[in-house]
């Protein structure tokens, strides 16, 4: 066997590494992809370490990409911020408008990424896809330049056709990249401005002095008021004789706003026999009725105000975890541009030794395209699985 001396090796086995050493920007079917390369050919594979590595950057850039798709879907569903039922002061009567407005706003982020960041995003995994058939017509045409021994023609394919479409890809992650910080800074403009009403709002409804708890306590006070009020009417139709229930003195069981029940007085004749014994009959059910009022009022107010923070937690959550996905996938597409950087000054360093090589030292390289084929055979059916998976990813309603 012919031994070949180091340099000619190291720059043989460039084409190769400059082919593989990708990372693909999403990752379904990790699992299932061997691939198929000598380690007797050069180091076209990824070692263990870097392959560990790839599964990482693969499984987390599909993980954000899920994420993403999750949240906008779920932002674009919430109910509605609506505080029209709560009794604010004027200084904060402005939150009734601005959560609403920063609840939209965010709806309108959730469909930008829906339109528009998310389909680049699948266009990235699509250039790698490409890449592969790119690479199988140009490979083929570098044996046939190899066979010829025509220099001029092997870097004009290196150059004209692998370097500039190594280029494009990063180009295109570029362009991906910048859009999605573009998205990140409108973001967190808009979850700080969300963040700092939605305190406000929290601190009325939950923190000291809060419109909940002076709920709560109006609520307990009407409560003790009917129990009071009703106790003196029954005992009063009892001391008089009268029945309690049907014919008599009849009692029912009003529903209020989140189901709370109050009991009600129906028996208007044995109502107005009690009335007519003294003022103190007529005062207990006066005071029964407006304390039914004002629970109802004050029951409706609660429903709302604790209806409108859990919507608001809600979205804010959305939010802050969209975010987070986009910085996160941000991260990745930038460790997929530098990769796509290194392609390009691979061949770039290839394309400098040419000139420098022998016969015997070309058919190396063309030897070594053949592995390098067929790992990008590999890569195009596995990122083929993933755009089909990642295309029909959908997040669906479930009732509980």
């Amino acid at each position: 066997m012919r031994k070949f001396p180091y340099k000619v090796v190291a720059m043989a086995s460039l084409l190769a590494m400059t082919t593989v050493n990708l990372t693909p920007p999403i990752q379904a079917f990790a699992q299932e992809q061997v691939f198929s390369v000598n380690h007797e050919q050069g180091p076209s594979n990824l070692n263990q370490e870097k392959t560990a590595e790839f599964k990482k950057n693969l499984t987390d850039m599909n993980s954000y990409y899920a994420t993403m798709q999750v949240y906008t879907q779920k932002i674009s569903a919430e109910a509605d911020i609506n505080l029209d039922k709560v009794d604010l002061d004027r200084q904060d009567e402005d939150l009734k408008t601005k959560l609403p407005a920063h609840q939209q706003v965010a709806r309108d982020n959730a469909k930008f990424w829906n339109t528009t960041v998310k389909q680049q995003l699948l266009k990235i995994n699509q250039g790698i896809i490409s890449y592969d058939t790119q690479f199988q017509t140009y490979s083929n045409q570098l044996e046939a330049a190899i066979d010829a021994n025509d220099k001029e023609k092997i870097k004009s394919l290196i150059k004209g056709r692998l370097m500039k479409n190594a280029q494009k890809q990063q180009d295109d992650v570029d362009g991906v990249i910048k859009q999605l910080d573009n998205f990140n800074n409108q973001l967190g403009q808009d979850i700080r401005e969300f963040d700092a009403d939605g305190k406000r709002l929290i601190a009325i409804l939950v923190g000291k002095d809060s419109l909940i708890t002076a709920l709560g306590k109006q609520i307990d006070t009407y409560n003790a008021t009917i129990d009071q009020s009703l106790k003196y009417l029954i005992g009063g139709a009892v001391g008089m004789g009268l029945a309690v229930g049907a014919g008599g003195l009849a009692i029912g069981l009003a529903v209020l706003s989140g189901g709370v029940l109050v009991p009600v007085i129906l028996g208007v004749a044995a109502l107005s026999t009690l009335a007519g014994a003294g003022y103190t009959a007529y005062t207990n059910y006066d005071s029964m009725n407006n304390a039914k009022d004002g629970l109802k009022k004050a029951s409706q107010q609660l429903t709302t105000a604790n209806e409108a923070l859990g919507t608001l937690k809600g979205a804010q959550s959305s939010v802050n975890n969209l975010h987070t996905a986009v910085k996160e996938a941000r991260e990745a597409l930038g460790h997929i541009s530098t990769q796509w950087g290194t392609t390009y000054a691979k061949y770039d360093t290839l394309l400098d030794n040419i000139d420098t090589m022998s016969p015997e030292e070309l058919a190396f390289i063309k030897s070594d395209l053949e592995v390098t084929k067929k790992s990008w055979m590999d890569l195009k059916d596995w990122a083929n699985k993933i755009q089909d998976q990642l295309s029909g990813l959908t997040i669906t309603k479930k009732a509980e």
